[in-house]
């Protein structure tokens, strides 16, 4: 099991959740949004001067989209008129497997999880909160379908643009760690099959308590995993997705053990807590992620770490910051930490346009110096 906060969050007392406006909406189930991909205006983007990477591919700036808000090819192609140079393909497994039940998205307090790391202080969030409690479960289509996607995906997107995938293993309760290595390389080599840029490992899901969502933990199989799976991809690029770690000895262990195979370090993916609404208990008490506002102080830490960590052994490997970015000065403060770039989730889901905003606001910043 993961580490999970033994406290709980207090949602909004009011019933009725905020729909995500023209990105995706909360109120209808995962397959509806998965068919009812929004529609967005093709704009002009601004320009960012300076040299950017993302996992050492030249890019056009350091703005990329996590894989949670795209759910398939329609939705990448949409966002990818909004601003963003890498997208990331939902995760996905070598079986189908069918997303947890509604709700998938609750909104949650903004400050519910402080700079010390998971301090929840159970503040009741209005309508405007910009941070969500997450139940997907990391659901997939069958392999044949999302590589078609993925490949007629890739195929669409402008030259300078990256297409990320990200794989899971499928685990059972008794699967040996043999089977969960082989399980993600074939994942990952048929994502570049399919015609990803990069293979992103997904090794944290903090809504699910099975195997695929805790590697990050157990530094030892992450270092077997990411060997592996580094070897089989070749030249491609490797980034490994992480979930929060408050110990910093923790920390140190993970990235002695994937850093010789990984390209990057991409967290922080999401921070588990309990949930409940006034008396209630819900998911049935069981640990969901927390994204958005409420993480970003903790995950930026996080990033710092681990850079301070990578530097300290001499290693390679990069760092891509996630966490509660919805903001020019957000960028900011992770690039400055370390981070060789960004992912953006809540933030996108509910402000589709955002990646365009930071943009403009970061080219006017570079201007003005």
């Amino acid at each position: 099991m993961m580490a999970a906060f033994s406290v709980s969050l207090f949602l909004s007392m009011s019933d009725s959740l905020e729909s995500c406006g023209s990105g995706y909406d909360i109120n209808q189930p995962y397959e509806w949004n998965y068919e009812n991909v929004p529609t967005f205006r093709r704009t002009d983007v601004s320009p960012l001067p300076g040299r950017w990477t993302y996992c050492g591919l030249p890019v056009s700036s350091p703005l990329a989209m996590a894989a949670g808000p795209l759910l398939n090819g329609r939705w990448i192609l949409e966002y990818a008129k909004l601003g963003f140079d890498v997208l990331t393909y939902k995760t996905v497994r070598g079986r189908a497997r069918g997303c947890y039940p509604v709700p998938n998205l609750v909104p949650v307090s903004d400050d519910a999880i402080g700079r010390c790391g998971g301090n929840l202080k159970g503040l009741t969030p209005d309508q405007e909160t910009k941070s969500w409690a997450i139940s997907f479960g990391m659901p997939s289509r069958d392999p044949e379908d999302w590589m078609g996607d993925v490949r007629l995906t890739r195929d669409q997107l402008a030259g300078e643009q990256r297409l990320a995938v990200s794989v899971v293993a499928s685990p059972d309760r008794d699967s040996s760690l043999e089977s969960i290595v082989h399980d993600y390389v074939d994942c990952a080599t048929k994502a570049v099959e399919a015609g990803a840029d990069v293979v992103e490992a997904n090794f944290s899901c903090p809504n699910v308590d099975t195997p695929d969502g805790q590697i990050y933990l157990d530094a030892w199989a992450a270092g077997a995993i990411a060997q592996a799976m580094s070897n089989a991809l070749g030249a491609i690029p490797l980034a490994v997705k992480v979930g929060f770690i408050e110990s910093v000895e923790k920390q140190a262990e993970l990235v002695d053990a994937i850093a010789p195979y990984a390209t990057a370090a991409v967290m922080v993916n999401g921070i588990g807590a309990k949930l409940t609404r006034g008396d209630e208990v819900l998911f049935e008490g069981a640990t969901r992620g927390i994204g958005g506002m409420a993480i970003r102080e903790a995950s930026l830490r996080q990033c710092e770490q681990f850079v301070e960590r990578i530097e300290r052994v001499g290693a390679s490997m990069r760092v891509i910051g996630v966490g509660g970015i919805g903001s020019a000065d957000d960028v900011s403060r992770y690039v400055n930490a370390g981070c060789e770039a960004v992912q953006l989730a809540t933030a996108a889901m509910k402000t589709p346009d955002i990646g365009l905003s930071i943009r403009a606001a970061l080219a006017s910043s570079s201007d003005a110096s």
